[in-house]
């Protein structure tokens, strides 16, 4: 049972004082405890011990039970794939019972443009509604923009060779009253080339102000992510990078005397042509937010960019969601 709010009844909630973060010792569980239906264990605070492990543990791969996806989850053994009532999805994994954490995969037509930032935007459109009708309060939306590699939805259907990720320049037009030439520059003799500068390991992320399409903040800060390294043997990793857009918030809701706050992100795709491929996570706060807000840092960062259709998958898929 998810705990009860310390107030106890309604009318005291605005009362409450903020939880302090719970002690290192507290996170902790019993090896023997912690199961699929309960990864917390018997840990004292079951919530913070459920997102160290999200935060620690390793990650593994997972696929759809149509075997064309694959995605990357942390503490992979202790996910149970389940399906969202009234909302059919590709692929949908809970972390736990008292749903610590829910990892979902939306893939669809794209009932208008079928770029990644328009699939995200009606993605985000729908989401609030959603939110609004059930009555959670959604928190300030912060976008930002990743990396991912590409996979087989970026193989020409014909040729099967890569598509250019940007369409090719082009060309300037010469003006009608051009500069005097310059002599051009001497280039280096071919057994002498450039010595090469050796490339950073870690490029440092970049901070940009995106204007906020929905909201009540004209702008909100994002963060440019870097591309983790591919796995070995990625398979997309050989067809280039495309932009991952992302965003990221929080939402609150109050059943009976539990109140509930949970923080995530979600990632789009330029999936096949004339489809959308969205990626959702989320993860319910304990004692310790900033703890929960690491865990989607490792998500954006490690996870979500790893996110591709398997190189089996020769044209787009059937919509079929489970």
């Amino acid at each position: 049972m998810a705990r009860a709010s310390l107030c106890g009844i309604g009318f005291l909630v605005a009362a409450c004082q903020a939880i302090p973060p719970s002690s290192p010792e507290s996170r902790l569980a019993t090896p023997v405890t912690v199961t699929r239906e309960n990864p917390a264990g018997d840990a004292e605070e079951p919530e913070d011990a459920a997102l160290t492990r999200l935060l620690t543990e390793k990650t593994s791969e997972r696929r759809d039970r149509n075997g064309t996806l694959a995605l990357w989850l942390p503490d992979a053994g202790q996910w149970r794939r389940v399906k969202l009532f009234g909302h059919p999805t590709r692929v949908t994994h809970r972390y736990g019972d008292e749903h610590f954490a829910l990892d979902s995969l939306a893939y669809g037509p794209a009932e208008g443009e079928d770029s990644a930032a328009a699939c995200l935007q009606r993605f985000v459109d729908r989401a609030r509604a959603e939110a609004s009708r059930f009555g959670v309060a959604v928190g300030p939306i912060d976008h930002g923009q990743g990396q991912y590699s590409r996979g087989v939805e970026a193989l020409n259907a014909t040729t099967r060779r890569p598509v250019p990720a940007t369409p090719p320049s082009t060309p300037p037009v010469p003006s009608a009253d051009p500069a005097p030439s310059q002599p051009a520059p001497s280039q280096p003799a071919p057994s002498q080339p450039a010595p090469s500068q050796p490339a950073p390991s870690q490029p440092a992320p970049l901070l940009l102000l995106t204007p906020v399409t929905s909201g009540p903040q004209p702008l909100s800060l994002s963060l440019v992510r870097p591309l983790p390294r591919s796995p070995r043997g990625s398979f997309g990793a050989a067809l280039g990078l495309a932009p991952m857009p992302y965003v990221r918030g929080s939402g609150e809701f109050t059943a009976l005397f539990t109140r509930q706050r949970y923080v995530g992100a979600v990632a789009a795709y330029r999936s096949w042509p004339g489809t959308c491929l969205v990626h959702a996570f989320a993860v319910r706060v304990g004692t310790d937010e900033g703890l929960a807000q690491k865990v989607v840092d490792r998500w954006l960062d490690e996870i979500a960019p790893r996110t591709r259709w398997l190189p089996r998958t020769r044209l787009a898929p059937p919509v079929e969601d489970r």
